[in-house]
Order: structure tokens, then C-alpha cells, then sequence
């Protein structure tokens, strides 16, 4: 995993890591990256609906945004 301050205050960007397959220390990593630096950006990626809420489940609860429509199949 390659980590870099976009700016000195805040935002960082990820590279070289498939959030698909994450290893705990990497999970721990990114939660604390987002938390120190409020932003990730992790490039490169493709996921699925149902690969991005169990992605976005490592970082913190989800929260449902009451003005964007959910998918059919993935009101999360």
C-alpha cells in the first residue's frame, strides 16, 4: 500500500491495494488515514454495489443518504 498527503491539512490517496482483499492491518491503516485526514481517494478500483458496502462497512457505519436513490437491490 503507497499513502500520500494530497494537501498538508487534509486528503490522502492510496495506491498499489485492492480493497476487495484488505488484511486487517490495512483495514486498520485506512480507518486511521480517514480519520487524521477526513478524505481518501484509492484509485483503480471496480467494484460491484454489494463490493462497495463491504468496503465502505471496513471504515465505519453506513449512512443512508435520505436524498440520493438507493439501487433496487441495495438500498444501502
Amino acid at each position: 500500500m503507497q499513502v500520500r498527503a494530497i494537501t498538508p491539512h487534509f486528503g490522502t490517496e492510496v495506491r498499489s491495494v485492492d480493497v476487495r482483499s484488505l488484511t486487517s492491518k490495512e483495514q486498520e491503516t485506512l480507518q486511521k488515514i480517514l480519520a487524521e485526514r477526513w478524505v481518501v481517494v484509492i484509485r483503480g478500483q471496480s467494484l460491484t454495489p454489494a463490493e462497495q458496502i463491504m468496503f465502505s462497512e471496513t471504515l465505519g457505519p453506513l449512512y443512508r443518504m435520505p436524498y440520493i436513490e438507493a439501487l433496487p437491490d441495495f438500498p444501502d
